[in-house]
């Protein structure tokens, strides 16, 4: 994996987008969502210690998040999306233009292999899904459904319909800090911005909503996330002198997040293939078999996946789950 990063100029990435952007943002916002970023270089940046400042990660970065913990992951998002508006106003810049050849896609695009791994993983999962065997749904998931996987490719791009913002992109647990003393309503601190990209603000709502919630709690609680985003985003903006009506209406914000939710579902199933699979799984075959750790994760986990379906229950409802949730957005 590291050399995965550093092949594709992640590190290069991230000091970029501290140095030209956080940084600035950091200025304009009271909270404190981003850590400070103290020297940049190409291949290194030295960050301000956000366990010092009364900060801790989860105990476990793949556990689910509570009601509370998603309440106050949203308000950091809300901030950072607010304030690359306020940015932008201010300054009279556009940050897709100005960060043009550093916000570049890392990961969801056809030459990624960990990606496109997970893409045909999927595919096999939903060919085996007891829900989808008529011969209906068969020619479905064969015929169609990888077109549809294919739309995310442009989702993931600058919008040419919404309104776009600076988006983190990687949203699962071992990228937030929590408040010790006050968990439940100090936004988090983000870190790790490798992935962030130049987009919807949809997107990043949407990986946060599939990615740290189970499809149970995302029943219950995904129009809450939804609301409890737009709340926070409007009174940020309305802090700044501005109106999230004038920026991204709620109806438009609704609009984005149902055409763009296939995204969050299928980044959702991709990720189970490495953050759900049984124990050590991974740990095992990195430390005891590199080579089938390499295959796993940058050529092809087929077969993997499907035997694990046969032995870890778990894992095979969890996954067999989230693809009929994604499937379900497609055929309804």
């Amino acid at each position: 994996m590291t050399a995965f990063i550093e092949a594709c100029g992640m590190l290069t990435k991230e000091a970029a987008i501290y140095e030209q952007l956080l940084n600035e943002l950091r200025k304009l916002t009271p909270s404190v969502w981003c850590a400070q970023c103290y020297f940049t270089r190409r291949d290194l940046f030295v960050m301000q210690n956000i366990v010092d400042m009364g900060y801790e990660p989860l105990l476990d970065p793949a556990e689910f998040l509570t009601q509370a913990q998603m309440d106050v992951l949203l308000k950091s998002l809300a901030i950072m999306h607010a304030y690359s508006i306020t940015y932008e106003t201010r300054n009279q810049v556009n940050i897709g233009e100005q960060l043009h050849d550093v916000l570049r896609e890392m990961t969801v695009t056809p030459d990624v292999v960990f990606y496109t791994a997970g893409v045909r993983a999927i595919l096999a999962v939903a060919r085996v899904h007891p829900v989808y065997q008529s011969e209906t749904l068969q020619k479905f998931i064969a015929e169609e459904l990888p077109l549809h996987m294919d739309s995310v490719y442009e989702m993931v791009n600058p919008s040419k319909k919404y309104r776009n913002v600076f988006c983190h992109r990687d949203l699962w647990g071992g990228n937030f800090f929590f408040n010790k003393s006050k968990p439940a309503t100090e936004p988090v601190v983000l870190v790790d911005y490798q992935l962030a990209r130049y987009s919807a603000p949809a997107i990043d709502v949407l990986m946060a909503v599939y990615m740290n919630i189970t499809p149970q709690q995302r029943k219950t609680m995904k129009d809450w996330c939804y609301d409890s985003y737009y709340n926070y985003f409007a009174e940020e903006l309305k802090q700044q002198g501005l109106t999230a009506a004038e920026q991204i209406s709620r109806s438009e914000l609704e609009q984005s997040l149902k055409e763009l939710e296939l995204f969050g579902a299928l980044y959702n199933c991709i990720s189970a293939t490495i953050l759900r699979v049984p124990g050590d799984y991974l740990k095992d075959l990195k430390l005891n078999h590199p080579d089938a750790f390499h295959r796993y994760t940058n050529v092809d986990r087929v077969a993997e996946v499907l035997e694990l379906l046969k032995i870890d229950k778990a894992f095979r409802d969890y996954i067999f789950e989230c693809v009929d949730e994604m499937i379900r957005l497609l055929l309804l």
